[in-house]
């Protein structure tokens, strides 16, 4: 009969939906399984993106961030609030962050309100499409409970940075040095758990990168505190880049000169130094360029010149000049050539006659001793 369905035709219709739906299912899970080998740092819905550190106060935060696998077009974004309200918001992009290279970036917030209180900074790590990690701290602003260590004095150089710190008790502290250029932190030096005492420390590093010349960068200091409670303090100043040379050990005759130029900053010195030779009137006599090697903070080299002409009996003035790149004198020294007198055939002449005159007076005295010794043996026997 026409609608009538046998138990047998009822059973095929069932198999067939079954066996459709399983093709479904698979074709689901492998997709699945493909996405997730295809989409780096996805995969069970967690991210290799860590945030190491996050420090704050109402001038500035700065983010450390490390990952595992290499990430391109991120951003990362801090928002400062203040009682649940936000406050200032910043991001910044990050081109590549590679494998265990840890990058660290650095907000200045922008909103002058500063009153005293509890602030929350929230920090996320995302791109266009997802959060890969994120972060909240909180710091207090104002009424704060004495800290048992004070930074008194920074100053950063082109060679380095310098601090005095002053504990006010015994205890172990991390302390980061930060060269910032812009938002990027382009050098770091840790050192952890280094113990303090009660008086003033004088802290010293130098930087490891080469920096540019007339360029503004930012040095920061921030010392950790475990004990008795978690504590950062930071510190920062801005300062110009300049290349800086220090003139030494000058050698300098009738013929020539010579002198150690030292490097003293980590932006490359690519100047000349000028050797110019004064008389007795100030007038110019000698004047002699001499390209130097290129130098850092801790080089140092030997640039000599030779006179035109041998410099004449007398007094003369030597000024020695370093020349930077951009044709400024960095730094000068003056000397003094004594040319007493011209080594030439006649000082020769005079240095033989007094060999000759020395001759006659010691044969002179070996013959009276053997006339001596002949005496005493002739009236011995």
């Amino acid at each position: 009969m026409e609608g009538d369905f046998s138990p047998v035709k009822l059973n095929t219709i069932k198999t067939n939906q079954n066996r459709m739906a399983w093709k479904t299912k698979y074709y689901i899970f492998v997709t699945t399984v493909l996405l997730l080998l295809i989409i780096p740092g996805t995969a069970s819905g967690k991210s290799d993106i860590t945030i190491e550190e996050v420090y704050s106060d109402v001038q500035s935060c700065d983010v450390r961030i490390i990952s595992e696998t290499t990430y391109n077009n991120l951003t990362i974004e801090a928002s400062l609030l203040h009682e649940g309200v936000v406050i200032d918001t910043q991001s910044i992009d990050i081109e590549m962050l590679t494998p265990a290279s840890a990058l660290t970036r650095v907000f200045y917030w922008e909103n002058a309100i500063r009153d005293d209180g509890a602030y929350e900074v929230q920090v996320i790590v995302k791109d266009e499409n997802e959060v890969f990690a994120q972060q909240e701290k909180t710091f207090v602003h104002g009424h704060q409970i004495l800290p048992a260590i004070t930074i008194d004095s920074l100053t950063p150089t082109p060679i380095g940075i310098e601090a005095i710190i002053t504990p006010y008790k015994s205890t172990l502290v991390d302390i980061e040095y930060m060269l910032v250029d812009g938002n990027k932190v382009i050098d770091t030096i840790e050192e952890k758990a280094i113990p303090v005492h009660t008086q003033p420390i004088a802290l010293d590093k130098k930087w490891n990168v080469v920096l540019k010349n007339k360029h503004v960068y930012q040095g920061r200091l921030k010392i950790s505190i475990k004990d008795p409670y978690s504590i950062s303090l930071l510190k920062s100043r801005s300062f110009v880049a300049e290349e800086d040379v220090e003139i030494s050990d000058i050698y300098k005759d009738e013929i020539g000169a010579s002198a150690t130029i030292s490097g003293m900053s980590q932006v490359p010195f690519r100047g000349s130094i000028r050797f110019t030779v004064f008389d007795n009137n100030g007038k110019p006599v000698e004047n002699i360029v001499q390209k130097c090697p290129v130098l850092l903070a801790e080089d140092d080299e030997t640039v000599e010149a030779i006179w035109e002409n041998k410099l004449d009996r007398g007094e003369y003035t030597l000024l020695i000049e370093a020349i930077g790149e951009y044709g400024k004198v960095i730094i000068s020294k003056e000397s003094i050539i004594d040319v007493e007198k011209d080594i030439g055939p006649a000082t020769i002449n005079e240095k033989k006659e007094e060999q000759t005159n020395a001759t006659p007076a010691i044969g002179s005295l070996v013959s009276i001793v053997l006339i001596f010794l002949a005496y005493l043996t002739k009236t011995k026997y």
